[in-house]
């Protein structure tokens, strides 16, 4: 029998995406792993690899209009099914539906939402799918411009002013930070990067250090690694962490996965190549969603200490300044020592004060005792 093709969804906050091209024309064979057909979402292109081996006997065409996420796009025979069989199969595309919940019905209902169009990260539909859906349906926002034009706001722009707007709004946000001391952390990484660049290894950056010391830290508070999802707090798979990453018109926050289980070279030369994947347009479907954590770095752009807004559905994002050398108080008595704020944002009905607290502690114990970053993943046992 034929199976459906469908626009896939790409990350928990994508309800449509661009059908860019095909990878195999009709009437090709392919394997399972090989790329399908190319999507533009609102982050990046990602092309869409094939889950087993077939031959695509229907597509439709690449076009400029966005699509919604679980509409059908062409369909293909398993490995060993006639060709015969699949005459007409994309004369009446179906949609895919999934289970959705009560809230999430009385929410499309009163904004006008299909269902159909909605694919859920867990396969059933909660109120925040709906929402962002929603969301993605409002009309292009325009800004006053001068000699009286206007000014669309691009859409990347659009969809991380929504999304920041609906977590301030509905998430209850609080914050708690933290002076750490910098002076072995630097020392590490000067000793540890002349050992690396003499090998021809991927530079290592504080950020890498950073990832580590908020993954050792999500690792050992699980409470933290988790998220408030349509009234109920569910767990995140695995220790996975977003890297917000700068943009020319906005920011991406692109994921590494299982970063309590990378050595710190590995998790470099990972942590290189996603951010330039991300610069390029070019993330894949496993490089978004699901994080339990996020890091938002501004040191290297002279930012002292900020506060960041979280990125749902986790929650906690951990915000890191520049190093500097402030005067501070060492065993009574005035120092100049290199120091960093760390700010980590909370989401209230997650966690509580003292469970922010206590993950905020362990990062800087980390960050101020840095040859346990530098251990093998094995070594790095909860203490």
């Amino acid at each position: 029998m034929p199976v459906d093709l469908v626009m896939p969804q790409l990350g928990l906050t994508m309800t449509e995406g661009k059908l860019l091209r095909w990878c195999k024309q009709v009437g090709q064979t392919f394997e399972a792993g090989e790329p399908l057909f190319e999507v533009e979402t609102d982050k990046s292109n990602m092309e869409v690899e094939a889950s087993e081996a077939g031959t695509l006997i229907e597509a439709m065409p690449p076009a400029d209009d966005p699509l919604p996420v679980a509409h059908v796009i062409g369909r293909y025979l398993r490995r060993g099914e006639s060709l015969e069989t699949a005459a007409g199969a994309l004369e009446s595309p179906a949609r895919v539906r999934r289970p959705a919940s009560p809230r999430a019905r009385a929410a499309a209902r009163r904004l006008g939402v299909d269902l159909a169009a909605i694919s859920a990260a867990g396969g059933r539909i909660v109120e925040a799918d709906v929402l962002r859906a929603a969301e993605a349906q409002a009309p292009a926002v325009e800004l006053p411009a001068p000699a009286g034009r206007t000014a669309p706001v691009p859409k990347l722009r659009r969809v991380i002013a929504e999304r920041m707007t609906a977590s301030f709004r509905t998430a209850p946000h609080f914050y708690v930070t933290r002076e750490v001391d910098a002076g072995e952390l630097l020392a590490v990484k000067r000793t540890y990067q002349a050992a690396l660049e003499k090998r021809g290894l991927p530079a290592l950056s504080l950020t890498d250090l950073l990832l580590k010391a908020v993954a050792l830290a999500v690792r050992d508070h699980p409470a933290v690694n988790a998220g408030w999802v349509d009234g109920e707090i569910r767990p995140h798979r695995g220790v996975n962490i977003g890297l917000a990453v700068a943009l020319e018109d906005g920011l991406t926050v692109p994921v590494l996965r299982e970063v309590d289980r990378s050595e710190i070279t590995e998790l470099a030369r990972r942590r290189q190549s996603l951010v330039e994947r991300a610069r390029a347009s070019r993330l894949r479907p496993d490089d978004m969603g699901d994080a339990g954590a996020t890091l938002s770095n501004l040191g290297m752009y002279g930012v002292d200490q900020f506060q960041a807004i979280l990125n749902p559905p986790e929650s906690v994002l951990v915000a890191a300044g520049r190093v500097r050398e402030r005067v501070v108080a060492v065993k009574g008595a005035a120092a100049v020592r290199p120091t960093l704020f760390v700010t980590v944002t909370a989401d209230h009905r997650v966690i509580d004060g003292v469970q922010a607290a206590r993950f905020l502690a362990s990062v800087a114990e980390a960050l101020e005792n840095p040859g346990l970053l530098l251990l093998p993943p094995e070594s790095q046992a909860k203490s």
